[in-house]
This record gives structure tokens, sequence and C-alpha cells, in this order.
């Protein structure tokens, strides 16, 4: 299939467009019959791309191929393509809109939450430049004038806002770098590698290790729900081309098993899977009801994931304004501070 390079689809547009679409397959449309309808009702870029997956279904490609003609994100497609091996279409529709949808606000939640502290970050930038070529050449010749030696916090602001622009210049250049080299050393990393290296991260591991569990017990839960055996859901694994860590996880799950391991004890070996998903894993297995319980699983983590979110939101802005504040009452004591020692002087 050739790729074009586009701009990406707002996530809320697809979460609407996966949602509409289980909709009206849940009300008995076709999968034709819907994409139809929706092409009908929506703008002409959108049909353009609804009529491209209608001919793609034509041609008999599978689901999960003719929505990439729609741009849907990975997670989405990843959905999709089990969706087509376990059967219930509708209900990867549902969940992967919602998800879908989850994501695109919490992504304008963390906007939100950091848009006001960075216009006064620009601000305070701006003061900084300000007190360097304004304010600063002022003190000095002041104190010159004065025969006065300013206290060791004024020397060092001084030299800090002074040199705020080389030191600013150079923080910047520095971040950069540490970007590129952070993306070039996660390319050269196996799927499997990055995922365990993202996974280890303070504040963004936990939840990265969370989304892996899900992802895993929520795919695999469905996959046995609909009637495969855990062998036949692991090649289900190893074909999708979507996502090349599951395809990697299916293979090495599948080894392992080969070589008579058993499933708990190989999820709970690596660093990227919560602990509880081997103990899901082994209960399920022991009692029967292995594909109920990923399924029950993967909702309650889920269900945490949104909670840690939420919390760590709701905790960066107090932090951010908390850190403007403190740096706000240096800039003020470094212009005060010298104005009354020169009122003291008279």
């Amino acid at each position: 299939m050739s790729k074009k390079t586009k701009q990406k689809k707002p996530l809320r547009e697809q979460a609407q467009l996966l949602t509409r679409l289980a909709s009206l397959l849940e009300k008995g449309y076709t999968m034709s019959q819907a994409l139809e309808f929706l092409r009908l009702q929506g703008d002409k870029k959108l049909g353009t791309e609804i009529r491209s997956c209608l001919t793609a279904l034509k041609k008999g490609r599978p689901l999960h191929e003719a929505f990439q003609f729609y741009e849907l994100n990975k997670e989405a497609l990843v959905y999709l393509y089990f969706a087509e091996q376990h059967g219930d279409i509708s209900f990867a529709l549902k969940e992967s809109g919602r998800l879908t949808n989850e994501k695109a606000q919490q992504l304008i939640k963390i906007r939100k939450v950091i848009q006001y502290p960075l216009l006064l970050f620009l601000f305070l930038i701006g003061l900084f430049m300000t007190m360097s070529f304004v304010l600063i050449p002022q003190f000095s010749s002041l104190y010159s004038s004065m025969n006065e030696k300013p206290s060791f916090f004024l020397l060092t602001f001084f030299f800090l806002a002074n040199h705020f622009p080389l030191l600013f210049l150079t923080f910047i250049i520095i971040m950069i770098g540490i970007l590129f080299y952070c993306r070039a050393y996660l390319k050269r990393l196996s799927p499997a590698q990055r995922v365990r290296f993202l996974s280890c991260l303070p504040i963004f591991g936990p939840l990265y290790k969370g989304f892996c569990s899900y992802s895993l017990s929520a795919h695999l839960g469905n996959l046995l729900k609909g009637g495969l055996s855990i062998n036949e859901s692991l090649q289900a694994f190893c074909r999708q081309k979507h996502s090349p860590f599951f395809q990697g996880e299916g293979k090495r799950l599948k080894l392992a098993l080969t070589r008579g391991r058993r499933l708990p004890e190989i999820i709970a070996e690596v660093s990227y899977y919560e602990l509880e998903l081997s103990q899901i894993i082994s209960h399920g297995q022991s009692n029967g009801n292995l594909a109920q319980e990923l399924c029950d699983y993967s909702a309650l983590v889920i269900e945490k994931l949104e909670g840690k979110i939420t919390k760590i939101i709701s905790i960066l802005q107090p932090l951010l304004f908390s850190l403007i504040g403190l740096t706000v009452l240096c800039l003020y004591l470094a212009i005060m501070i010298p104005m009354f020692q020169a009122m003291s002087s008279l």
C-alpha cells in the first residue's frame, strides 16, 4: 500500500468515526453500509478516505489494512486486526474509539495544564533579558559609584542574569542534543528493548508498563473469548504488523511455550508487565476462566491508568506555579535589595 506523508488526523475525529461505526453495526448495518452512510454525512476529504476504504474492502483487503487509508492510529489498527481474528468487530470499534477519545482528552488536559505556566515562563525569560541588558549594568554602576561590594547572593544573581542569554542558549542546545541522542538510541534498540527501557523511566515508566499490561490482556482475552486457543492467539500476534513489539512478543511467548514453560512464569520474567498480570493468568488457567479474567483485568488496568494520569496532571500545575513563583520572588529580591542598600547608604 502506498503511503503519502500527511498531517496526522486529530484523535477526536478518529474516535468519533470509530464510535459511530460501532453504533451503526450494532443497529444491523453491514460494514460497507455503515461506511457508505458516514461517507454521505461527512465532508469531501472524509468522503474520499472512506471511498478508499470501501474500495479496499471490495478488493478483499482485511479491515485493518483498509482503514490505513483513513490514517487511524496504530493502537486502533491493532484492535481492528485482532477483532478480525475473534470476530467481535463492533466491540473492537467501540473500545478503540473510547480509548482514542480518552487519549485525546488527556492530551487536551495536559495542554491546558502547561499552557498558562508556559506563558509565565516566557514572560520570565523576557524579564531576565531586560535585567541582563538594562538593570544589571545600572546596578553595577550604582555599586561602583558608592564603592559598595554586593553580597554573595547579589553577585551570583548578577552573574546569572548578565550571562542569561548565553546560559539559556546553552541549555536549549543541550536539551535538543539530549533529545536527538535519546531518539537515535531508541531507534537502535529492538522493540522489546525499547519497551523495557521506557517502562523503567521514572513517572512515565509505570504508566507505560500499565499500558503494555492492558494491551496484552485485552487482546489475548478477546482472542480467547472468540474461541482461539493460546497457541492460535499467539500466532495472530505474530502475523500482525502494526505493532512490532507485540509481533516479537508473540514469537517469544510461543517459543517459550513450545519448550514446556508455563505462560505465567514467562510473563513474570520481564519488567514491562505488571506483576498482577502473571497472577491473573495463573488464576484464570487454574479455574478455566482465563479469557474472561484477562478481559476484566484489562478494564481494571485502564481505569487505574486513567486515575494515575489525572493525579499526575493535578500535581503538575501547582508544581509549575510554585517554581515560577519562587523565581519571581528571587527576581523581586534581586531588584529590591540593591535599592534598599542604596537608600541606606545615603
